[in-house]
């Protein structure tokens, strides 16, 4: 079975087979979950031993907040770079790399790249001709 997160529904499911009692098999059977998904949720955002849905949610939520990837757009140096290579002509993955290799970090992701500059009033890449 492929991991998927938890929604709103299955938690709030999840939260009343653990009231009626049910074994924690057919629990992951019911959703299609993997048993030992279930015990994890069970034991992750259990407060005091009692599983909620709707607090299990907002938790997960908030640690998908707090690990989110912070944007490279705060840096102004960057970001005037960016875009005066993009009024160079060049396409975000050239851009890309550009910056990969002057900078000697392992990476540059393209698609916040594409955001900005298709956002700050410039011409979206997929009207660029090659």
């Amino acid at each position: 079975m492929p991991y998927t997160h938890y929604n709103t529904d299955e938690r709030n499911a999840l939260q009343a087979m653990e009231g009626m009692g049910l074994p924690k098999g057919y629990m992951s059977v019911i959703l299609s979950k993997h048993q030992s998904s279930i015990y994890r949720k069970l034991n992750r955002n259990g407060s005091g031993g009692v599983y909620t849905g709707k607090e299990a949610q907002a938790t997960s939520e908030q640690r998908r907040l707090e690990n989110k990837p912070s944007p490279k757009t705060d840096d102004n140096a960057l970001m005037k770079e960016i875009t005066a290579l993009f009024k160079k002509d060049l396409l975000p993955d050239q851009i890309a790399r550009r910056l990969k290799v002057q900078s000697g970090k392992a990476g540059f992701n393209i698609d916040p790249l594409q955001a900005y500059l298709s956002g700050n009033g410039e011409r979206p890449v997929a009207e660029r001709p090659f």
